[in-house]
């Protein structure tokens, strides 16, 4: 049985009895292996949040797993989102002098441990990736350098940006 996760699947929902077991009978009909579970009923509010992780059968697709979730979520007037785990997520990571969280984000990523990808910002072509940019680092080293991300350094002052950009 495979152990690591495919699939996220967030929960919101009104607090009510049910909602573990049905959420982990509709994972587990599919051949699915739940990895990672959490959840968090907020007494004030009356909301449920549930996190599950899961490892499903090769070949499982996105269509397949919402199709054999709705009728658990419609039971129980679920807010969700399933997210694939091996989807790279595109996104644009801005830092100003916290070295150590663009340290920490570019050490996730080349080590696998953060689905995103750096992409050059003079390559428009498709595909969800991360953008890493250049940017003003007050650092003696970039930390970019190290994991072969980002293309130069791009101030983040508007006037300074053009003359700053790395030639193509």
């Amino acid at each position: 049985m495979r152990t690591c996760a495919d699939f996220v699947l967030l929960i919101a929902a009104e607090d009510r009895q049910g909602i573990v077991a049905a959420v982990a009978s509709a994972i587990a009909s599919q051949n699915c292996n739940i990895t990672e579970s959490a959840q968090f009923g907020d007494e004030r509010s009356g909301r449920f949040f549930m996190r599950v992780a899961f490892a499903t059968p090769r070949g499982m697709t996105t269509a397949q797993l919402t199709n054999s979730f709705a009728p658990v979520a419609g039971d129980f007037a679920l807010d969700w989102q399933l997210h694939d785990v091996h989807r790279k997520v595109r996104a644009m990571v801005m830092v100003s002098q916290g070295g150590h969280c663009l340290n920490d984000l570019l050490y996730r990523t080349s080590a696998g441990r953060l689905a995103m990808e750096e992409r050059d910002e003079r390559n428009q072509m498709g595909g969800a990736s991360v953008e890493i940019p250049p940017a003003d680092f007050d650092w003696e080293l970039d930390p970019r350098a190290y994991y072969g991300a980002g293309r130069g350094i791009m101030p983040a002052v508007k006037d300074q940006a053009e003359a700053a950009r790395p030639a193509a």
